[in-house]
């Protein structure tokens, strides 16, 4: 009876063992699994977080920033640091002035003009409404010379190809006389446009006839230039860039009446140009003003012959801008 007992108890004890064993095996299985699934989930938290959290969006400098900056770091440039206006904007050819210019528009002409430059002046007005304008003179491709040296023939009798003005001449430098009254940067009067005290006509004196020296030599608002003469900003307060070259102008449109004179056989004009002038303005936007310019032109005296490369020169001018 005891050895039965015994054997009982040892098979109890066995069974019990082996139930233990199981339960530690199923606890391990469990806990793992949990642990499984929460490192998956937190993986799986955290893609969906980091895809559901937007990336913060890149932001850059107003120009009103970027102005504030430059002008507490100081650029070491010389000039006016307008708010609303990047420096680096004056830096880059297409934006340095309000109209593009080419390569000989860009430097004041004081001595005389050398003959590419009216190569150039030529080559742009020709497709100009100047042109048409012009068609009343005798064409050098018809066989007319303008060159002074060709006026009398071998015999002694004046050539009657000859003329004083041709399309062609007439053409180039009325164009130079354009190109000086309505480019600043040309015609050397760009600081006048910030201080009118400061006007030279130095720079204009091979574009202007004796006859209007004398009458409007001393009368600075007397000159067909956009300058700001009554000091108020051109009428429109803040708005324009005070930085650089402000107003450019240029004709959209020209007409032109001949008068022939018999007795010196030569002609005289009167010019009417429609103008479009272009500033940029504080937010680096272009605005434009219309304009109208009257040019009585007369041959060049031969007293004044000396002081100017031209055939044409200004008698009388008006300049309109609305």
């Amino acid at each position: 009876m005891l050895s039965e007992q015994t054997d009982r108890d040892n098979a109890d004890d066995a069974r019990e063992r082996e139930v233990q064993k199981r339960n530690r095996r199923k606890n391990r299985l469990f806990w793992g699994g949990i642990v499984t699934v929460l490192v998956i989930a937190a993986g799986a938290g955290t893609f969906g977080v980091a895809n559901l959290i937007p990336a913060p969006e890149e932001r850059f400098e107003t120009a009103e920033e970027v102005a504030e900056r430059e002008a507490n770091a100081g650029d070491g440039k010389e000039g006016v640091t307008v708010a609303g206006a990047r420096q680096e904007f004056f830096d880059k050819p297409e934006t340095a002035y309000p109209l593009r210019l080419e390569e000989w528009q860009l430097a004041p002409v004081d001595a005389a003009p050398s003959s590419e430059t009216f190569e150039a002046i030529g080559a742009k007005y020709v497709g100009s409404t100047l042109r048409t304008a012009a068609m009343t003179l005798p064409s050098e491709a018809s066989g007319y010379t303008s060159d002074l040296a060709q006026n009398v023939l071998e015999d002694g009798t004046l050539n009657p190809l000859f003329s004083y003005w041709t399309q062609e001449s007439f053409i180039r430098e009325v164009g130079f006389i354009f190109e000086k009254l309505l480019n600043p940067r040309f015609g050397g009067w760009e600081i006048a446009q910030y201080d009118p005290e400061a006007f030279s006509a130095e720079g204009l004196r091979d574009v202007f006839a004796p006859a209007w020296w004398e009458a409007n030599g001393g009368n600075p608002q007397a000159f067909p230039l956009y300058i700001d003469w009554s000091g108020d900003a051109y009428g429109m307060g803040d708005t324009l860039l005070a930085n650089g070259t402000r107003w450019i102008g240029e004709a959209t449109d020209l007409q032109a009446g001949f008068t022939y004179n018999e007795e010196t056989l030569q002609y005289s004009a009167q010019v009417v140009a429609q103008l479009r002038f272009t500033a940029w303005t504080q937010d680096q936007k272009q605005v434009t003003k219309d304009g109208t310019l009257t040019l009585v032109l007369v041959p060049t005296p031969e007293d004044a012959s000396a002081n100017t490369p031209l055939r044409v020169l200004v008698e009388s001018a008006s300049l309109e801008v609305n």
